[in-house]
């Protein structure tokens, strides 16, 4: 007969199991869009943005307030009039769509995401038998999200402007 113990449950928690693809799905991500932007109609830029909480007080000494850290992905079309909008995209938003299934990304979205338990389900086809982060299979599924990504923005009329974050 075999116990479980708190170890073995902890890895198989949902929210373990999400923050140990965050930090690959992002590199991964990153690297996907370098790649397939390199060869697009786009132009892109980042920005890395802190979003404090609301209702701080301006004495506030709270040590454990930290703010969250928004990294943005900005395209615009290699053709683009002066007066073209870059388009803003949440780059959490797509690690989210890596890491989870069945999630549809708000790539607008201003803030990062809170998620409740059960609300998302972790792709579980990107660890391997022990548990460890399937890097292959993390590089294809970051792949086929930027690609999805930018087929849908580059079917928009951008000469227009008519766009808004999402596809």
């Amino acid at each position: 007969m075999a116990f479980m113990t708190a170890a073995d449950s902890i890895t198989d928690h949902p929210w373990y199991l999400a923050a140990q693809l965050v930090q690959p799905a992002l590199i991964r991500l990153v690297d996907q869009l370098r790649q397939q932007l390199t060869e697009s109609a786009w132009k892109s830029s980042y920005e890395t943005v802190e979003v404090w909480p609301d209702n701080l007080p301006d004495n506030s000494e709270n040590t454990e307030t930290e703010p969250q850290i928004l990294y943005w992905l900005y395209l615009t079309p290699k053709e683009a009039t002066p007066d073209t909008r870059p388009i803003a995209i949440n780059l959490w938003e797509l690690c989210y769509q890596i890491c989870f299934e069945s999630y549809t990304p708000v790539l607008d979205r201003l803030t990062i995401q809170d998620f409740q338990l059960g609300e998302v389900a972790v792709d579980r086809s990107l660890f391997d038998d022990h548990g460890e982060v399937d890097w292959n299979c993390l590089d294809t599924k970051a792949a086929q999200v930027v690609k999805a990504m930018l087929d849908s923005y580059n079917s928009l009329d951008l000469k227009n402007n008519q766009h808004s974050g999402d596809p």
